[in-house]
């Protein structure tokens, strides 16, 4: 999963068609977009070195364990604190799968991602949100044209 949203072109649609495709169930159950998500972000998986460290470091995180345990033979939780605490990092007692490279390259791509605020209203077409492009799986964009026909397109 990491390998693949590494990738420019990949999505988060395009890793959900995969394991759909490929019978690859998650606790049971198909993967779903947002579970996607939270997966790649999770830093359980993570070979945590000191790259790690000293990117939660940056992030205002609270490190709980001292910089010598982040050798990345160990994995690490983080434990997100509520509206106005810091979070909390510390070392897992398993070992790390995902290389720290990676794992920072997909962090790196998914902090690029936007999104939009709650409660928004699209004025422009009642079908937005709605619809997808069959090719890559991203919302469809309502575009008004001079003769006042409105066609969708892919971003």
């Amino acid at each position: 999963m990491y390998e693949m949203y590494a990738e420019p072109e990949t999505s988060y649609g395009d890793i959900t068609r995969y394991f759909t495709e490929n019978e690859i169930q998650v606790y049971g159950k198909t993967l779903k977009r947002g579970f996607v998500a939270q997966l790649l972000r999770n830093p359980v998986y993570v070979q945590a070195d000191m790259d790690i460290y000293e990117h939660f470091k940056a992030q205002g995180a609270k490190i709980e364990s001292p910089p010598e345990l982040f050798t990345g033979d160990y994995s690490c939780y983080l434990y997100q604190g509520r509206e106005g605490e810091e979070n909390i990092l510390v070392i897992a007692p398993h070992k790390g799968r995902i290389p720290s490279a990676l794992w920072l390259n997909v962090q790196h791509k998914l902090s690029q991602n936007t999104t939009f605020q709650n409660g928004r209203k699209c004025h422009n077409t009642w079908l937005a949100g709605k619809i997808k492009c069959g090719c890559c799986g991203y919302a469809l964009v309502g575009l008004n044209a001079a003769n006042g026909v409105t066609y969708m397109r892919c971003r």
